[in-house]
């Protein structure tokens, strides 16, 4: 790691150079928070960038002290009314990007310089709050090498140092850190929860499926490529029509918004059959900030376990976790995709499969009396409904937007929906005809990635279908968006959908480039997510006792940890040391084989003599040639006295300097 010369911290401004540094720095660890701030005060925080640059340019006076004290008070103020408070993760980022922002104004001396680069330090932390991708990663390695540069030019003296230097210096600094970063990594004792996270409001819900379904709602979600979750198969691999994952079971409708039911309809999960052969896999869950999980229809093992503790099996056999799912979650399922569910309903089950409420969708009521009349068996007013959807409706992400009495105008006017449209019509039009209903919510389909040999399941593959009781049957699925469009299930949503509402090049197969790169980057944002974001309390205790820690608890890898930095820092201070004393070695050898000469000349140094004494004796001696000496003698003492950078890369020029010291010496009489 290569020192900079000392500084005098009293000094009074700051470089133009070095604000510059520090404004580019700040834009760069505040961009992010663009999305996360309210408009008008990312409008104060730009306005005060500009501001800053515009005085440093046409060099315009800095606001007074009282007017910034208001611009903070108001600040304040409006970010305590926008959220409601001021403490907590929204509220304390905004206030941050405000007081930062407000900063760079006041910033007139190297103490507020050295203040201000400490601060975008600190901000920089403050993204992982809301992402933890490796883009962001990068991003703010950026903005961190920048401000590292900042420092470096609030710290020049009067000797400016040229910027390619400075980026060698940063770099250098930032691999200085990297064995401490990495030590901190994986010693730094882990607790349950995300790596970053706060209290309250930092586990805001995301993008997915919700406890409620509305017309629209999941075809606005499948506007998402993200993950939802990733699935390892160990043995056979199921085919894409086997493909539901069971997630939410919605019975309350109120005309238009199906619900979960609010109370469990069995203390116990309902009775399950199997049948055929098992298919055993590990599911990888992107936090959700929910308690749902995802099991295959239908999971058939009583015992699960999610990171040591036992997961919920609900009495529509669904998964729950314990707590919501904050952080990167693997849990083990046994599935069976042949099953029977169900032995019997009970009167109050029954009722409530079978609840409508009243005056509600008239003609889709008629509809399903009529077939009513025609026949009471299940499986026929089942096909009745599937011939009604299969002659003359459309499966799009583009339905219009329905009325009060949404299946109604589903059914007989739009006729144009997704697959929450058939299947909250389906099972509207079941349970009007008799036939116990509900409605499922989860994914359908997903992806083999295989560059590393995984079932991808993307936000964009969430889906609705039905199940209905069939006596002597149990719970019987249907997906009645089969009926219009096959497609779905064999070929997922990009197969189904018109090439103009196909979601982004990245995931789309007619451009294999794009696709292929898709799966290359997905593959290696799962490591990442398993190996960095997962690296939690259990994955921490596994890997250390590989390593040879029997029983890693907090104090042993607090110990280890304290331990592991110590030996960081003397070996790195060694190599310091090593390298300087080479430098002032070879520094030494020129300056004394030019000595050796002076005293073959009859001019030897006296052992008490440093180089400017030698040199001033030498010029009282004999002008000329003190004179002509005197450069290369005062180069050798700013070189050995001075900074170690200095000495690092002067011995080039003393060496240069002496030769060409020599050529005149030789053309010189020798003096008598």
């Amino acid at each position: 790691m290569q020192a900079l010369p000392a500084r005098d911290a009293a000094a009074d401004a700051p470089s133009r150079h070095s604000l510059y540094l520090l404004t580019l720095s700040l834009c760069l660890s505040l961009s992010p928070h663009i999305a996360h701030i309210p408009a008008w005060l990312l409008l104060v925080a730009g306005a005060a960038i500009f501001y800053m640059l515009l005085s440093l340019y046409r060099n315009l006076a800095r606001p007074k002290t009282w007017l910034l004290w208001l611009l903070v008070s108001i600040c304040v103020t409006g970010v305590g009314m926008h959220y409601g408070k001021i403490f907590g993760r929204d509220s304390g980022v905004s206030l941050l990007v405000a007081m930062l922002s407000l900063k760079l104004l006041e910033t007139r001396r190297y103490r507020d310089g050295m203040v201000m680069a400490g601060l975008i330090y600190f901000s920089v932390m403050t993204h992982f709050l809301y992402d933890q991708t490796i883009p962001l990663l990068f991003f703010m390695l950026l903005a961190v090498t920048v401000n590292t540069l900042a420092l470096i030019t609030l710290n020049e003296t009067s000797a400016r140092i040229a910027m390619r230097r400075k980026i060698r210096i940063a770099g250098s600094l930032l691999l200085n850190a990297l064995p401490v970063m990495l030590l901190l990594f994986v010693l730094f004792p882990r607790i349950p929860g995300p790596i970053w996270g706060l209290p309250q409001d930092a586990y805001t819900a995301r993008t997915g499926l919700s406890d409620s379904m509305s017309p629209n709602d999941i075809s606005n979600v499948v506007l998402s490529n993200d993950p939802a979750f990733r699935v390892v198969f160990s043995g056979s691999r199921p085919r894409p029509e086997q493909l539901y994952w069971r997630t939410l079971i919605l019975g309350n409708f109120d005309g238009r918004t199906w619900r979960v039911d609010d109370k469990p309809l069995l203390a116990e999960p309902e009775q399950l059959e199997t049948k055929g052969q098992a298919l055993n896999y590990t599911v990888t869950v992107e936090p959700h900030q929910r308690r749902w999980l995802f099991a295959l229809d239908m999971p058939a093992n009583e015992r699960v376990l999610m990171n040591g503790e036992r997961l919920l099996l609900t009495s529509e056999r669904l998964l729950r976790a314990t707590k919501p799912v904050i952080n990167l979650t693997q849990y083990s399922v046994v599935s069976y995709p042949q099953y029977r569910l169900g032995s019997e309903l009970n009167r109050y089950q029954r009722q409530r499969a079978l609840q409508i409420p009243p005056n509600s969708n008239p003609r889709a009521l008629e509809l399903a009396k009529s077939w009513r009349a025609k026949t009471r068996r299940p499986e026929e007013l089942i096909a009745y409904a599937l011939d009604f959807f299969h002659r003359d409706f459309t499966y799009t992400l583009q339905p219009p937007v329905l009325g009060r009495h949404a299946v109604d105008d589903f059914l007989f006017e739009s006729k144009r929906g997704f697959c929450e449209h058939f299947a909250g019509s389906f099972v509207f039009l079941m349970r009007a005809a008799g036939v116990p209903a509900r409605v499922v919510t989860g994914y359908q389909g997903g992806e083999f990635n295989p560059l590393a040999d995984y079932l991808l399941v993307r936000q964009s593959d969430a889906h609705a279908w039905a199940e209905v009781w069939i006596d002597n049957r149990g719970w019987v699925r249907v997906d009645p968006t089969t009926a219009v469009s096959p497609a779905r299930i064999e070929l997922g949503l990009e197969g189904a959908i018109p090439l103009s509402e196909r979601a982004g090049y990245f995931y789309r197969r007619d451009y294999p480039l794009f696709y292929n790169l898709g799966l290359l980057w997905d593959a290696i944002d799962n490591r990442w997510n398993l190996w960095v974001l997962g690296y939690g309390p259990e994955m921490q205790f596994g890997f250390l006792s590989k390593l040879g820690m029997s029983h890693p608890d907090p104090y042993t890898m607090t110990l280890a940890m304290l331990l592991g930095i110590t030996v960081l820092l003397i070996v790195s201070g060694q190599f310091i040391l090593k390298r300087r004393t080479r430098a002032d070695d070879l520094l030494q050898k020129i300056y004394l084989r030019l000595c050796s000469r002076l005293a073959k000349m009859g001019y030897p140094r006296a052992a008490h003599e440093g180089p400017l004494g030698f040199a001033a004796r030498i010029e009282a001696e004999n002008a000329v040639l003190g004179k002509m000496l005197s450069p290369t003698f005062h180069l050798y003492a700013r070189l050995r006295y001075g900074s170690h950078n200095l000495r690092q890369a002067g011995s080039h020029l003393l060496r240069r300097k002496i030769r060409s010291l020599n050529r005149h010496l030789e053309k010189s009489e020798t003096p008598g």
